[in-house]
């Protein structure tokens, strides 16, 4: 018989191999009330793509289903018995369009469904009560030596609940690690228009502490013919960023922590900084550099220099010739000084954005001004 991670199957049930599955996908026992967003691409036959949106939290009881299809988005919402559906944003959908649109408590009840079927599946399936067949088999599926298990429908009391896994359900476990190679529905009870199915799983992801299986392709099962293929990603929309905005509030920013530095003032100086262990500053000239790193270091600095220079030393000094990069919430900037009409230096900061706001990480100076440089232009 097969062994894995040390362990004999041998004198194993079905259910308690089952458990060794769920114990793959949910290590932390949290499906009962994880929370998350994906982003569902189903490829079809013709190639056609199909993109939804899909959240879940099911310690709340909220599903919530945005599919995009012809330029338009259908939005459908289920929070415990509460159900609203709307299309690009509008709820005046007439209930003739409801049915036809397959917005109904009928059809959201069957995506939710469908949905924590397909990510949850171990899991979903224990809640739904599953019997299995009492022997284990050993089988190949896609090349992989497998376990076989044989569900065979569930306790009567779920029968009405779960019309949808009653008939014969084969499962392909890989021993290594009681990960799943695949599924088999030889036939389809709750729809008699779906012919029977098979599934083969690719790749994995973690959706805040549950592993989902990523790829999931559909197969006739009588013929292997190819069905279709859904694949979830982590959820990335990001909200728009204007990046002339930033760049202005990044330049006020500059030119405030100059400021409040040749002003004396302390409390300002510190709030354009972020305050953490990975920040870096330097300066160099001619004669002399300053180099700190860690916040702790910058604030000892910053301390000590004001003590020793209390009063306010104001020279016009600004930042000119700006040269931005910026990367979602990183961004790098370069930039000249000037005193009076006199080449001060050369700048570089680095930026992170730290709960909405733009603080300096990293400052760096070349004091120019203290060589002897030939050759430039005013």
């Amino acid at each position: 018989m097969l062994l894995s991670q040390e362990i004999e199957l041998e004198n194993l049930r079905p259910d308690q191999i089952w458990n060794l599955v769920i114990r793959h996908y949910d290590p932390e026992n949290k499906w009962h009330r994880v929370g998350g967003s994906l982003h569902s691409i189903v490829i079809q036959p013709d190639g056609a793509l199909v993109n939804e949106d899909i959240i879940l939290n099911n310690q709340f009881d909220i599903y919530q289903s945005f599919l995009f299809r012809n330029d338009s988005i259908f939005m459908s919402r289920k929070e415990g018995r509460r159900i609203s559906f709307s299309i690009n944003g509008s709820k005046d959908i007439s209930s003739e369009d409801r049915f036809y649109l397959k917005m109904t408590s009928f059809d959201i009840d069957f995506r939710r469904r469908r949905h924590l079927f397909e990510l949850g599946m171990p899991m979903y399936l224990k809640e739904a009560g599953i019997l299995f067949n009492e022997e284990v088999k050993e089988g190949l599926f896609n090349g992989e030596n497998c376990i076989v298990l044989e569900s065979v429908g569930t306790r009567a009391e779920n029968k009405k609940r779960f019309p949808h896994i009653q008939s014969s359900i084969f499962y392909y476990i890989r021993p290594q690690d009681f990960s799943l190679a695949g599924m088999e529905f030889p036939e389809v009870i709750e729809n008699r228009e779906i012919p029977g199915f098979r599934i083969v799983f690719t790749g994995e992801l973690d959706m805040n502490g549950v592993i989902i299986p990523r790829v999931k392709t559909y197969y006739r099962y009588l013929d292997n013919k190819y069905l279709y293929t859904r694949a979830v990603h982590p959820f990335t929309r990001k909200e728009f960023v204007d990046q002339e905005v930033e760049r202005q509030v990044i330049a006020d920013l500059l030119r405030d922590e100059i400021h409040y530095f040749q002003m004396r003032d302390f409390g300002k100086w510190i709030s354009c900084w972020s305050q953490q262990d990975d920040v870096f500053q330097s300066y160099v000239s001619k004669n002399s550099y300053v180099i700190n790193e860690g916040w702790a270091e910058i604030q000892s600095f910053g301390r000590s220099f004001f003590r020793e220079n209390p009063d306010p030393h104001v020279i016009s000094i600004d930042p000119y010739k700006l040269t931005f990069h910026i990367y979602d919430d990183l961004a790098w900037v370069y930039f000249d000084s000037r005193l009076k009409s006199q080449l001060q230096g050369r700048h570089q900061r680095i930026l992170r954005k730290e709960n909405g706001r733009w603080k300096i990480i990293n400052w760096t100076c070349f004091d120019e001004a203290s060589y002897v440089v030939t050759g430039l232009k005013e």
